[in-house]
């Protein structure tokens, strides 16, 4: 009897220790601000590919709502948070749509676990979106790459939809998936989606497996393999923005299955090898809107089977809709950008199997420049030129950058031309209603003593340029030149309107701007604004001057050649120099 006390007494004891020891690895303090608990690993803690990272014994700041199975192997998760809070390896996680899956925008406590490196040392790790339509993994960060991996095995990416949102075009940075010494790691049915510079950035990789995804909308790149080891792209759509390219720096066993590269507006994504002996481009099928089936073909380090190839499709479409808005025309399309504003632009080529008639020129580029514009959501300048046999090479009809269309001497009437019903002047009356209203050339001495009898002797020449339509009205464009004392020089360059006789000209990056004689009090604001600046006035000092746009002033003198503000106050006068050309 008395032992079996001693041993009832033995094993109290022994509970008394062992709950003793519990309650002292306990969470000691739990500030609720924070809701982290002292036993959590600090900051820039990381497991290897061996070893994974514990969850930390803590309650989140945020709320968790995430919902664990019986195993704790699946665990459904409703946005990034929760996604970095229980990552780790061996675990299948399970994105419910809708979430913000944003990895930088996460609650700070978790900052530790998910840096700029990206997801690290993990194994056997399946991130996967629910639902038949693919779970938006987005981030608002455009500078960074929407998700990478390092120094990890065994990852399955399923069912997302990867990209930048909102999306922005040129002063994007970021990359969309990024994957770096990593191996056996598979991307199923997934989207990778600019304004993404490079969808798939792939370093030191073996045993990639792409199925059923699509890359698309890429600002400098579709993808780009660097010391890739055996990968298999099957069932994958490549599909080109403008020139973007599959680029495979030091590859081997790469394999495209059943894939299709494919270019709408554009050409198809290039497929180059660059192993240090510069580009070799690979494919060398036409971008003419045709697809070319690639049965079977061998590069050293990439096979292609059963892979399609199809550029220009959309631009073949839309040529056939052009064509048909005319008989005996061929059109072509090209696509390109501005080589100092970096806009992007069309050109639209309307190959004639003979002349159309005069009043079909604006028409028919109109309609073209209408049906072109539908196709595209983003700004585009579009450029139409019309062509036949006979022509002049650079002097047919066509469309400018600001929207003029230049006739050039491809006609014979004006009238016929516009179609409009109503009657326009000759160029020979264009010219002389300009010659009329110039101001003649004035010494700075006559000017100051009224005495406009001694304006400069000079003789005007007009010599005709073009004749331009723009915004429904006619223009007739000359240069004017002055000849002084036997020397010729360029006064400026006018266009008269071809119904009223309006003169206009080209203005602080505006065409057609309306002018007309300067009166003496802006000149005096003009010369006095000289003399402030300490420019030297000569009595015997010639000036042209006239008013752009009302408030303007643009002085043409031996003694200065500037643009000037106008501003009055108080009754009182003032100009300014105008840099026309800065908008300053």
């Amino acid at each position: 009897m008395k032992r079996y006390i001693l041993m009832l007494i033995a094993i109290q004891l022994l509970l008394f220790a062992s709950c003793s020891h519990y309650k002292d690895s306990e969470v000691t303090a739990v500030n609720e601000d924070t809701m982290i608990s002292q036993s959590a690993e600090p900051p820039g803690t990381a497991g290897t590919s061996n070893q994974t990272t514990a969850k930390p014994t803590m309650v989140p700041a945020f709320e968790d709502k995430a919902i664990i199975s019986g195993d704790e192997l699946t665990i459904t998760v409703h946005n990034a948070n929760e996604l970095i809070y229980y990552l780790e390896s061996g675990k299948h996680f399970l994105l419910v749509p809708g979430g913000n899956y944003d990895v930088h925008n996460i609650d700070e406590s978790l900052a530790y676990k998910y840096s700029g490196n990206g997801i690290i040392d993990m194994d056997n790790v399946i991130i996967e979106g629910v639902g038949d339509h693919q779970v938006d993994f987005i981030t608002k960060s455009y500078d960074r790459d929407v998700l990478q991996l390092a120094n990890c095995k065994n990852i399955t990416l399923k069912n997302l939809n990867f990209g930048h949102e909102p999306p922005v075009d040129v002063n994007c940075a970021g990359a969309v998936l990024v994957m770096q010494k990593s191996e056996n790691v598979t991307v199923e049915n997934c989207t990778m989606f600019g304004c993404g510079t490079i969808g798939i950035i792939a370093t030191e990789l073996s045993d990639l497996i792409c199925r059923d995804c699509v890359i698309k909308d890429c600002a400098a790149n579709v993808m780009e393999l660097r010391n890739t080891r055996k990968a298999l792209f099957e069932g994958c759509c490549f599909e080109n923005r403008e020139d973007e390219a599959i680029i495979l720096y030091d590859y081997q066993d790469i394999v495209m299955k059943d894939c299709r590269l494919s270019g709408g507006m554009t050409v198809y994504p290039r497929l180059i090898d660059d192993t240090g002996n510069g580009y070799n481009d690979l494919l060398d099928k036409p971008n003419n809107g045709e697809e070319y089936i690639i049965k079977d073909q061998v590069f050293p380090g990439i096979k292609l089977l059963n892979v399609s190839v199809i550029g220009a499709v959309e631009l073949k479409e839309l040529a056939e809709k052009l064509q048909s808005t005319h008989e005996g025309v061929t059109a072509s399309l090209n696509i390109g950008r501005e080589e100092i504003s970096g806009a992007k632009n069309i050109r639209c080529q309307l190959a004639y199997d003979s002349a159309p008639g005069e009043s079909e020129y604006l028409p028919q580029i109109y309609t073209a420049k209408e049906l072109i514009a539908k196709n595209f959501t983003e700004p585009i300048i579009i450029y139409v030129y019309l062509d036949w046999p006979g022509a002049e090479k650079n002097k047919s009809v066509y469309s400018t950058y600001n929207g003029s269309i230049l006739l050039w001497d491809n006609y014979k009437s004006l009238d016929s031309v516009m179609n409009d019903q109503k009657s326009y002047i000759t160029a020979a009356e264009a010219e002389a209603a300009l010659k009329t209203w110039l101001p003649p050339i004035t010494t700075v001495k006559s000017f100051l003593s009224s005495d406009s009898s001694t304006a400069a002797d000079e003789s005007v020449e007009a010599e005709f340029n073009n004749t331009a339509v723009f915004d429904g009205n006619a223009y007739y464009a000359f240069n004017l030149y002055s000849t002084v004392a036997d020397i010729k020089n360029l006064i400026d360059s006018f266009m008269v309107n071809a119904y009223d006789s309006t003169i206009n000209k080209h203005f602080d990056g505006s065409e057609y701007i309306s002018v007309k004689h300067a009166e003496k009090k802006q000149i005096d604001a003009v010369l006095n604004c000289l003399r402030s600046s300490n420019i030297n006035i000569p009595d015997d000092g010639t000036f042209r001057a006239y008013i752009v746009n009302e408030n303007y002033l643009v002085l043409l003198a031996d003694f200065a050649f500037s643009s000037f503000v106008l501003t009055e106050k108080d009754g009182i006068l003032t100009a300014e120099r105008y840099d026309e050309f800065m908008g300053d």
